[in-house]
């Protein structure tokens, strides 16, 4: 199998996890009631589920540690690039589920960017 075949198929592998990850997700909160209800800052105008983008970092998470094992990415910067978006996606899902101030946030992604220049 030639290189593009293996990265398209590698692709689609990916996109079929995170619909499916996001999918079951998506369910959960439904089902349990972990759903974000509109108000003046929201973009959308109905409840919609929180958590969606669980599917995402898992498949990012896992694809990064891929690409370091068959050498396409430095361990360094792999191991960087899997801090930060753990963090990333950790706030996320706290400040979903609890509302966090804007400056941890905003401290973590700082954060998170430092690392992974620092790693370059």
């Amino acid at each position: 199998m030639n290189h593009a075949a293996l990265i398209g198929c590698a692709l689609l592998a990916a996109m079929l996890f995170a619909w499916l990850i996001t999918g079951f997700v998506r369910r959960y909160a439904v089902r349990k009631g972990i759903l974000d209800i509109p108000n003046t800052r929201s973009s959308h105008t109905v409840p919609t589920a929180r958590g969606g983008g669980i599917g995402i970092v898992v498949v990012y998470l896992v694809s990064l540690l891929i690409l370091a094992y068959l050498g396409f990415l430095p361990f360094g910067m792999a191991v960087a690039f899997e801090l930060g978006g753990a963090a990333i996606a950790a706030v996320g899902y706290l400040d979903d589920r609890h509302a966090l101030p804007a400056g941890v946030r905003f401290s973590v992604h700082v954060a998170a960017a430092v690392l992974v220049a620092v790693s370059a």
